[in-house]
């Protein structure tokens, strides 16, 4: 009589080997504490760090907003936020689907917020003040739709701050209503990804984006830096080194939590 597939030796060395490469790829995304907060007020400090990364991050709740914030000091990666956006994507089943997202900032022209964000000429010991995007994007599903921060009756929010030493404050506020209609009590598990993807190039490509030569992969040329350079990167290198080069990174940071209950 021929063995039925459960007794099959190969089989069942199959059906463990399956099991244990599942198990271990659902226990890579983390489950991370969500703090709760009143109405955004006394948010914890950052409560995780990223290794790949170095960006410190929270998340936290009330019963009504989701609180999303991160901070980091890496120039590059700054750049990277500021001409081109950085996606937070929320599933309210706990997967890795991009239908729910809010992309901020959401640049139209990432040239103009470079010339509205760079530093003051040589000479200058002051330098301009950091204007925060006013313009987001929401998406859920088919539905997409800009936001503005000057509007008055907006339920989100969302601020980018950088402080005299230079370390960037990434904050945002999205209603639970908008990620899960029913909201809070419907919300059991919640999985979140902060994603920033480098720039394509083809080997036959020039740079897609190079305000006045600051901002490329691989720009060789130009005799301004990019914005966090705090001298407009116009100084000469010295003899025999090469100009110093912006190398834009990745950024996927994912993760499951649970929303906080009040204390």
């Amino acid at each position: 009589m021929k063995p039925n597939s459960i007794q099959n030796p190969f089989f069942v060395g199959t059906l463990i080997l399956f099991m244990v490469f599942s198990l271990n790829g659902c226990s890579k995304k983390p489950i991370e504490k969500s703090y709760w907060s009143d109405n955004g007020q006394s948010l914890p400090s950052f409560s995780v760090t990223d290794k790949d990364t170095g960006i410190n991050w929270t998340v936290a709740n009330d019963s009504t907003y989701l609180f999303v914030s991160f901070d980091t000091n890496n120039r590059e990666i700054q750049r990277m936020v500021m001409f081109r956006g950085i996606t937070l994507y929320l599933d309210p089943n706990g997967k890795r689907k991009k239908d729910i997202y809010l992309r901020y900032p959401y640049l139209s022209d990432p040239a103009q917020a470079f010339r509205e964000n760079r530093p003051m000429a040589d000479g200058d010991q002051r330098h301009s003040p950091y204007h925060a995007p006013t313009t987001a994007c929401w998406k859920h599903g088919d539905d997409g739709m800009l936001l503005n921060s000057a509007m008055i009756h907006s339920d989100f929010s969302y601020n980018i701050a950088i402080d005299s030493l230079g370390i960037m404050d990434y904050q945002v506020c999205i209603p639970l209503n908008r990620i899960e209609k029913s909201g809070y009590q419907m919300i059991k598990k919640l999985s979140v990804g902060i994603v920033l993807d480098r720039p394509e190039m083809r080997p036959d490509s020039k740079p897609q984006f190079r305000p006045h030569g600051g901002f490329a992969d691989g720009d060789g040329g130009g005799e301004r830096g990019g914005l966090g350079d705090r001298d407009g990167g116009r100084r000469r290198p010295p003899e025999g080194r090469g100009r110093s080069r912006f190398q834009p990174v990745n950024i996927n940071i994912w993760f499951l939590t649970r929303l906080a209950q009040p204390s």
